[in-house]
């Protein structure tokens, strides 16, 4: 059944992020891109950020008006803050955050550890994160969100950051 006519108690699904400001980071593929067509079926204006350039440019063309893209390596805070400033630039506004963007890392033992890969995907899933949080709650508490709008997939300890002291 599609996703437009499907009921969730008496609330459509189709408009439960009505009027609401997401950013996405790693929104070009996998996961990422099924949360940007979900959201924007649901209502959603999308920062769509990845690293992707061409697939990011082709969501752009799809989905004109209520998305847009940046290009963004989350291993680069300065590149985070920009797109988060670029969204509610844009659109007027920040409600969600969705830290998406991950790779596996590096899948080597304990005893091959290597301090640069390590370093590598600390950056890419764990400081991107909180660097991600920290940039959106300012914009977050001028359109007095709740910091419960920064979930974090995390695919094996299923991690949401709804519960963090973040202010």
């Amino acid at each position: 059944m599609p996703m437009a006519f499907r009921m969730m108690g008496d609330q459509s699904v189709s408009d439960r992020l009505k009027g609401k400001v997401a950013v996405i980071t790693g929104a070009a593929s996998g996961i990422g891109l099924a949360t940007v067509e979900l959201f924007i079926e649901e209502g959603a204006r999308v920062l769509a950020a990845d690293v992707q350039e061409d697939a990011g440019r082709a969501l752009e063309q799809r989905f004109q008006g209520v998305l847009r893209f940046a290009r963004c390596d989350v291993t680069e805070p300065p590149q985070i803050l920009h797109a988060i400033d670029s969204a509610a630039e844009h659109f007027g506004g920040l409600d969600i955050l969705f830290s998406n963007a991950g790779a596996a890392g590096s899948l080597t033992g304990v005893e091959n550890w290597d301090a640069v890969a390590w370093d590598a995907t600390h950056a890419l899933l764990l400081r991107s994160v909180v660097a991600g949080a920290s940039y959106a709650v300012p914009h977050m508490s001028a359109a007095a969100a709740a910091p419960s709008s920064i979930p974090r997939r995390c695919r094996r300890c299923r991690l949401a950051t709804r519960h963090w002291p973040i202010r």
